[in-house]
């Protein structure tokens, strides 16, 4: 979980970094995720995690999905 969120961040700072991220778990703590809007993302989260809701993973796709991310 906490890679998770450890790749979000990564990417988010360094986006010229990364041809693509695939972050399992996680989310942003305090970060836009507008940076790595060019950036490809797979995502994934299981629904039965009981450490990090799955909500913190939803919250950041739909945000980049809201700028135009695919």
């Amino acid at each position: 979980s906490m890679g998770g969120y450890a790749t979000w961040s990564l990417a988010v700072r360094y986006p010229e970094r990364f041809a693509a991220v695939a972050p399992v778990c996680g989310g942003l703590w305090l970060q836009s995720p507008d940076p790595i809007r060019d950036v490809p993302v797979w995502a994934f989260h299981g629904e039965e995690d009981d450490v990090v809701p799955i909500r913190h993973s939803e919250e950041i796709v739909t945000a980049l999905e809201a700028l135009g991310a695919d």
